[in-house]
């Protein structure tokens, strides 16, 4: 039984690496365009304790107003 996988434990795997990948994207995201040092580190700080809930955060509330307020 151990060679089996099921549709369950897939789309478990599907889903932990792309919220993975969403929470390193965020969080160089961060790093490279935020302008303000206390800024970058609180979103960072948010983002990487946060993980998942962090990056979505930051990619909602933060993310808008950062490309909007760009020339």
């Amino acid at each position: 039984m151990l060679g089996t996988i099921g549709f369950g434990e897939l789309l478990m795997t599907v889903v932990g690496i792309g919220g993975t990948l969403f929470w390193i994207w965020a969080l160089a995201d961060c790093i490279q365009h935020e302008t303000s040092p206390q800024q970058r580190l609180m979103w960072a700080v948010i983002i990487a304790l946060g993980h998942v809930i962090g990056g979505l955060a930051y990619f909602f509330i933060r993310r808008p107003r950062r490309r909007a307020s760009r020339p």
